[in-house]
């Protein structure tokens, strides 16, 4: 992988669209291979069983931390550029999200929840 790194990095200026584009792909494969995996399991417990205990630790969760929208909407945006019939064509896009405090204590209790009900993650 490393070489392969090195040979994007040597791409000329004019193909920095096409770099910045490969280096996205492979870091985004990297971390789904991390995330992708991994999922609540408990012996005897049928995937409905999980995704009603799920539900049900998220709904608790949900009443013990609400959620709370905090500071700035916080916008980001994004220049997608083309090339067709040899004119380069551009298009702009954005997404925006805010910050919610309760979001960790949400997960944390989601958590809880679930290996309290005697699930682990795998």
């Amino acid at each position: 992988m490393g070489r392969y790194l090195a040979w994007v990095s040597s791409l000329p200026l004019k193909t920095a669209m096409a770099r910045k584009s490969i280096l996205f792909s492979l870091s985004l494969i990297g971390i789904l291979s991390l995330t992708a995996c991994v999922e609540w399991v408990k012996p005897g417990a049928s995937p409905f069983e999980r995704d009603r205990d799920f539900a049900a630790c998220r709904a608790i969760s949900y009443d013990r931390f609400p959620e709370n929208p905090q500071g700035a909407i916080y916008t980001s945006g994004e220049k997608e550029c083309k090339w067709r019939n040899g004119k380069e064509r551009c298009e702009y896009g954005s997404s925006s999200y805010q910050l919610d405090s309760n979001a960790s204590g949400r997960d944390a209790a989601i958590d809880d929840c679930m290996y309290r009900r005697g699930y682990s993650l795998e």
